[in-house]
C-alpha cells in the first residue's frame, strides 16, 4: 500500500497552501490564476474584516499597511487550533504573542481589546434579589439602581 496522499488531499493541501500563502507555494495546475485570485482575495479579505473588527485600537497604533502584513503573515503562518469562526480574534492574539519583531505592546494590545470584546458578549446572569435579607447568614448586595 502506497502512503501517498490521494489526488484529491494532494489537491486540496497544494490549493490551500496556494490560499494562505501564494508567495512560497504554486497554485495547482489545473486552477486557472483569475479564480485562485478570487480565492486568495475572499480569504484574506474574511481575515482582515474579522480581525480588523475585534482590534481597532491594534490596527490604528500599528497602521493600515503594516495591520494588512500582519494578517497576511497570521493567515500564511498561524495553525489555528479551531475551525470555529469566532474563536479566530483570540487565535490572532496568541499569534501575536508568538511573534518577534513587532512593537513590545501590542500583543498586550491585543489581548486587552480581546478581554473587552469577550466580557461585552458575555450572557447577563440575572441574580434573584430577596427584599428581605437576614445579614447574619446572607451576603448584602448593592441596589442595581
Amino acid at each position: 500500500m502506497s502512503s501517498a496522499l490521494p489526488d484529491f488531499q494532494q489537491y486540496q493541501l497544494a490549493f490551500t497552501a496556494h490560499i494562505r500563502n501564494p508567495t512560497l507555494h504554486k497554485k495547482p495546475a489545473s486552477v486557472a490564476e483569475n479564480r485562485m485570485a478570487v480565492y486568495r482575495q475572499a480569504i484574506f479579505n474574511n481575515f482582515l474584516t474579522t480581525v480588523s473588527s475585534c482590534f481597532p485600537v491594534c490596527q490604528q497604533v500599528v497602521g493600515v499597511r503594516a495591520w494588512k502584513k500582519l494578517i497576511q503573515r497570521f493567515v500564511a503562518e498561524h495553525a489555528a487550533k479551531t475551525p470555529i469562526f469566532k474563536e479566530i480574534p483570540f487565535e490572532f492574539t496568541q499569534f501575536l504573542a508568538s511573534l518577534e519583531g513587532i512593537p513590545p505592546y501590542l500583543p498586550a494590545l491585543a489581548h486587552y481589546e480581546w478581554v473587552e470584546l469577550e466580557v461585552t458578549h458575555q450572557p447577563i446572569v440575572q441574580v434573584e434579589i430577596s427584599p428581605i435579607t437576614d445579614f447574619l447568614d446572607e451576603i448584602p448586595l448593592f441596589s442595581p439602581h
